[in-house]
């Protein structure tokens, strides 16, 4: 599913899945930069850390360092807003000092909320979120860097992309400074629709990024790190739903969950993609696939609980309506199936929301690419 967007697995970079993921024991062995923020910085200086962490987890990744030196610009802003814009040769990310406290508010609230569950094995699967805030910040701002790094202002002439409609009068751009744009080619619907694909696109890269590669060894890892994304997506989510706009910035978050569990649903199988490529194999002999065992043991341990964990999540944010829109296990489970055995899905033949936007949105993320280059 998430392979229809991608744009950096497309380009001839060593591939991402070479670079293993940490361990789940060096995260409980590693001290938070959210504890140093408590203890001696402020939250400028926090976000820089959590900025310099996304390039060098990017740098560990893609095993080349990002191309360019970003800005980092932080507004004291109560409000939860980011944008990413052009700046001469490089990128400038701008937010607020209010996306702290609002990924910390949700946290928190999962934990009270994971706490009280009488299912132990629906409880979050790690007892301190002060790593999980590092990481869910540090997802957005390879997000941001991500816009950049694909050439995304390349195609639209320059004009900031925003995580919400507030986000816009912090930007820096002025209409006159937007040079006539590749996608201006387009109709005026599909002008209207290219951000969303360009943001499902560097949800793609990015969660690329975070995940690292298959190994059974990091299954609850991979559940910390879907959850983790999962908050950012919420929260984008809540607050352009709190604006009267008549368009819209972002997928609903049920259609990038949907991508983010289309992504981890085709993990596992990434390992025997790559050998039967490499051995020139137009078909992938069932035994280059992990053993039936596991890959339950995967559905069970992983995705199974990252639906939990966004059940939670979603209530924690105040925003339980997302849950509807991803239409329960079995809806969302069959959705997943048929975005991944049919190249040109129907949107009608989808049982979700999340499934119908995005088979929607699929014909012109194709057209996207080929803008793009790939």
């Amino acid at each position: 599913v998430a392979e229809f967007y991608s744009a950096r697995s497309n380009k001839t970079l060593p591939p991402l899945w070479t670079s293993f993921a940490l361990p789940f024991t060096y995260i409980r062995g590693f001290t938070p930069l959210i504890m140093e923020f408590n203890n001696m910085m402020d939250t400028k200086s926090y976000l820089k850390l959590i900025l310099q962490s996304a390039l060098d987890l990017y740098r560990e990744r893609v095993e080349e360092p990002y191309p360019v030196k970003p800005i980092l610009d932080v507004k004291s802003d109560p409000h939860f807003w980011a944008l990413a814009e052009p700046s001469g040769d490089t990128v400038c990310i701008r937010l607020s000092d209010g996306i702290l406290d609002a990924v910390f508010d949700v946290w928190t609230k999962t934990q009270s909320i994971s706490d009280q569950l009488s299912d132990s094995s629906l409880k979050l699967g790690f007892a301190d979120v002060n790593h999980a805030i590092d990481i869910s910040l540090r997802w957005l701002l390879l997000h941001e860097l991500n816009h950049f790094q694909i050439g995304h202002f390349k195609i639209n002439g320059g004009a900031c992309l925003v995580e919400n409609h507030r986000a816009h009068q912090f930007s820096l751009t002025s209409r006159a400074g937007i040079k006539p744009s590749l996608i201006s080619g387009l109709s005026p619907k599909e002008q209207q629709l290219a951000p969303l694909c360009m943001e499902l696109q560097a949800d793609h890269d990015s969660t690329e990024i975070i995940l690292g590669a298959y190994s059974k060894d990091n299954w609850e890892l991979f559940r910390f790190y879907a959850s983790c994304i999962f908050v950012i997506m919420v929260l984008i989510e809540r607050e352009e739903s709190a604006e009267v706009k008549t368009s819209k910035t972002h997928p609903r978050a049920a259609t990038r969950i949907f991508m983010l569990v289309g992504h981890l649903a085709e993990l596992y199988t990434i390992p025997a993609h790559k050998k039967a490529r490499r051995e020139g194999l137009k078909t992938i002999p069932p035994e280059y696939l992990p053993p039936q065992e596991e890959i339950d043991g995967y559905y069970a341990n992983v995705i199974d609980l990252v639906f939990s964990d966004a059940q939670m999540i979603a209530e924690a944010a105040g925003m339980p309506s997302i849950w509807n829109d991803l239409g329960g296990y079995d809806a969302i489970y069959h959705d997943v199936a048929l975005a991944k055995n049919n190249l040109n899905p129907n949107p009608t033949q989808f049982m979700t929301f999340a499934g119908r936007e995005w088979a929607e949105l699929k014909p012109l993320n194709s057209t996207l690419l080929k803008l793009l280059g790939f």
